[in-house]
C-alpha cells in the first residue's frame, strides 16, 4: 500500500514518546515519513489494537445516505487490500 484516497480530511500528528508502539503508514503526498501529516496510522494500547483512516472516502463503498456526497473509494487504488488486513489485524488475526 503506497497511496490513499484523500478527498476532505484531516491528518495526524503521533507522539512515540509517549507510546513506543504508534506508527505513522501513510503520509500526505509530498511530506517527509516522521511524526506528523500522517493520514493513516496504527498502535496497541495495552492489550488493544488501533488502526486510524483520517478521511472516510477511502472506507466509502457508496452506500451512504440519499442527499449526501459520495466518494466511492472502496474499489480504489488497494483500499480494500488495506482495510481488510486492518480488520485482520484488529481482531488479532494477523
Amino acid at each position: 500500500m503506497s497511496q490513499l484516497q484523500f478527498n476532505n480530511g484531516a491528518t495526524v500528528t503521533v507522539n512515540p514518546a509517549v507510546n513506543s508502539t504508534v506508527q505513522g503508514l501513510i503520509w500526505q503526498s509530498g511530506q517527509t515519513q516522521n511524526n506528523t501529516h500522517i493520514m493513516s496510522a496504527s498502535s496497541t494500547y495495552g492489550t488493544g489494537r488501533v488502526f486510524v483512516v483520517t478521511d472516510s472516502s477511502p472506507m466509502d463503498d457508496g452506500t451512504g445516505a440519499s442527499g449526501n456526497t459520495l466518494f466511492v473509494g472502496w474499489p480504489t487504488l488497494s483500499h480494500t487490500q488495506l482495510f481488510m488486513n486492518a480488520s485482520l489485524w484488529l481482531a488479532k488475526l494477523q
